[in-house]
């Protein structure tokens, strides 16, 4: 996306610099913006179809706990200092438009539509919506439509508190959220039980696996950690 975004830019000064720490910061808050609309589209959206119950984040090999705005105000905040020296002449106003542009053209070059199904959708969405100025209006936000319209839904709705389109559906909900603090982002590895259990399993002895293989759910006992950590020379 990057890449593409400064293939595109004519201006050096409107290129991202890889050897900017400020840059890399910004890629890391993006790609985590990203990876929840790309669990959206293509593992959440079709499955949730034919099971009503299903929790947005069942999806997540780990999830990160905090809301896709507040990722956005830090990858925000970081593209201001980016861009320092061209904001800096620019009146309140001007400023929040020139980022909010760059926004709109880095995400352009994000293709989140992975599968089969998310594919056929965000065509048919695109299809159809750009005919119909109703339904560009109910389906603004939705990053199955646009992801770039995504990341302007957080600037058009900004007075609500939580101005996230996944948010706002009741989608990105059912998990704590946290207060992010400087850049220490919380991570919660969803299947960290199912990979401990598989490495026990395999890096263990006789007697751990026979703790281990009568369990259907891959949910490791205390009986069976015990055993593991006395077979590795960790006494409890």
């Amino acid at each position: 996306m990057f890449a593409k975004y400064n293939a595109s830019q004519k201006n050096e000064q409107m290129k991202f610099n890889d050897l900017n720490e400020n840059v890399n910061k910004l890629k890391s808050y993006m790609f985590l913006i990203l990876y929840k609309l790309y669990i959206y589209v293509n593992e959440y959206y079709e499955s949730k179809l034919s099971d009503s119950e299903l929790m947005f984040k069942y999806k997540f090999s780990f999830m990160v706990r905090h809301d896709n705005f507040t990722l956005f105000q830090k990858a925000k905040y970081y593209m201001k200092l980016i861009f320092a020296d061209i904001l800096s002449p620019m009146k309140e106003r001007n400023k929040n438009i020139f980022i909010t542009n760059v926004f709109s053209n880095l995400t352009k070059h994000a293709n989140i539509y992975y599968e089969e199904f998310a594919k056929k959708r965000h065509k048919e969405m695109v299809k159809n919506v750009c005919k119909n100025r109703e339904l560009k209006y109910q389906y603004f936000g939705d990053p199955f439509y646009s992801v770039p319209g995504y990341f302007k839904y957080f600037e058009v709705n900004k007075k609500m508190n939580v101005p996230d389109w996944l948010v706002v559906n009741h989608i990105d909900e059912k998990s704590s959220k946290f207060e992010l603090k400087d850049d220490n982002i919380l991570v919660e590895f969803r299947s960290f039980s199912i990979h401990i259990f598989l490495y026990m399993f395999a890096t263990g002895n006789d007697e751990v696996r026979d703790k281990l293989k009568y369990n259907d759910d891959m949910v490791v006992s205390v009986d069976a950690l015990k055993t593991y950590m006395n077979f590795i020379g960790f006494k409890i």
